[in-house]
């Protein structure tokens, strides 16, 4: 089972409800100092079990969806349900460093 340890893209709104996304990916660390410097709002996808952060940039509005601890637990929870024996990780170092807790 693959698990993503960084964000992913930076979506931006291109008319309401409408995204677009860049052509970059962030780390962890991006999406936390985006929240700090930008106005913002986390938010929680429960049926996704993902989490999301929402901001002004310029006065254009971005979503970039991410990992945390709490969505890689739940991910290891689907690991344990469905008796998956093994985990692979991308991109080490990129995500939040709680995670490690999980395994430990």
């Amino acid at each position: 089972m693959g698990m993503p340890l960084y964000a992913e893209i930076e979506w931006f709104e291109v008319s309401p409800g409408q995204y677009r996304g860049s052509a970059r990916d962030i780390s962890y660390h991006e999406v936390i100092e985006n929240s700090q410097k930008y106005e913002s709002v986390f938010l929680w996808h429960n049926e996704y079990q993902s989490p999301s952060l929402e901001y002004l940039k310029n006065g254009v509005k971005f979503v970039v969806w991410f990992e945390n601890s709490q969505s890689i637990a739940a991910k290891l929870k689907v690991q344990e349900n469905f008796n998956i024996p093994n985990l692979a990780f991308w991109r080490f170092g990129e995500g939040d460093p709680e995670i490690w807790e999980l395994f430990r």
